[in-house]
């Protein structure tokens, strides 16, 4: 069912996504376009995907929740910068900065880091700012602080990021205080107990705040150097906008990252008295074999609330059609 918009939120919704495509296409990016419908179900054990029933023998399937491993699948094939705007589903999430769908902007661009991809968001904004209608740029743009993220624990909570020093902050606060004394948790809860409650809401949510080098253990798919994941987010105004790796590229690797998360999903869904997981994305991984991903960064950012923080909305239901 669709959500019925103002025709103004119409209007600087369709101009902001063309301009999205324009900024991308101007710096030479090649937008394809990737199947939402697929054999195979995300590892990353907290979030959700949609199942489909398919016609009598293909088995299941699953909407995605994000364009990443088919995006990465063309390249590896077409080995250039290229972006997408794609549908993408996830359940469990509710509340003033969720829909089941949305839009997902995702891009790859080879020869490139971190800190580049950081300043491309910041371009980006800008560039949106810039068009929107009745806004002076001088007055809107905002600033861009970059930080690492054992930079704001350290200046936040006075921590350093190693397992005993987070959990023991974690218990002193109270958090956890009904585990069972042998319970053991695994560090991205204790971290992101920590990052959520204190460290988030400590940003400045005039500037655009991005924070990079991320601790191993929450690397996901970010190479690891120099023990540090290759990991950033961004956030503007309260809202988590956009996170990037710089990529793992062999297939080893990246199998072995698949594995260790859906370790932890099957451990989960067992919880909740569910099967196991769907099939890993297997082209993925045959893909990568026959050649390594391009060196480079992949970003996701999530044009909803991008959307929203551009045209000062309170909620997403404001700015999107999508339930």
């Amino acid at each position: 069912m669709i959500r019925r918009l103002a025709p103004e939120a119409w209007k600087q919704r369709s101009r902001s996504i063309r301009r999205v495509r324009t900024f991308f296409e101007d710096r030479g990016f090649l937008e394809v376009e990737t199947p939402i419908l697929n054999p195979w179900a995300t590892t990353e054990p907290f979030l959700y995907p949609f199942e489909v029933l398919q016609e009598a023998g293909k088995g299941h399937a699953t909407l995605i929740t994000s364009p990443e491993f088919n995006l990465k699948v063309l390249w590896a094939d077409l080995r250039c910068n290229l972006f997408e705007i794609a549908h993408c589903f996830r359940g469990r999430e509710s509340g003033p900065l969720h829909t089941s769908e949305f839009l997902m902007l995702e891009w790859y661009a080879t020869e490139t880091d971190e800190q580049n991809s950081i300043q491309l968001i910041h371009a980006l904004i800008a560039c949106l700012l810039e068009n929107q209608e009745s806004r002076s740029a001088q007055d809107v743009i905002p600033q861009l602080q970059v930080f690492r993220m054992e930079e704001l624990f350290q200046s936040i909570l006075g921590l350093s990021l190693d397992f005993e020093t987070i959990r023991i902050y974690c218990l002193k606060r109270g958090h956890f205080a009904h585990d069972a004394p042998d319970a053991k948790r695994r560090y991205e809860e204790y971290f992101f107990t920590l990052f959520l409650n204190y460290v988030e809401p400590s940003l400045n949510s005039e500037h655009i705040v991005a924070i990079y080098d991320y601790p191993e253990e929450l690397a996901a798919y970010a190479r690891i150097e120099n023990g540090r994941a290759r990991r950033f987010e961004v956030y503007w105004k309260g809202l988590e906008l956009a996170n990037g790796y710089v990529e793992v590229r062999h297939a080893r690797e990246q199998r072995k990252r698949m594995q260790s998360e859906a370790t932890v999903k099957d451990a989960l869904l067992a919880e909740e008295g569910r099967k196991a997981r769907q099939p890993m994305d297997e082209q993925l991984l045959e893909v990568m074999e026959e050649s390594p991903l391009p060196d480079g960064c992949g970003v996701a950012l999530g044009l909803d609330r991008l959307l929203m923080a551009i045209q000062g909305a309170d909620s997403i239901d404001q700015i999107s059609p999508f339930q």
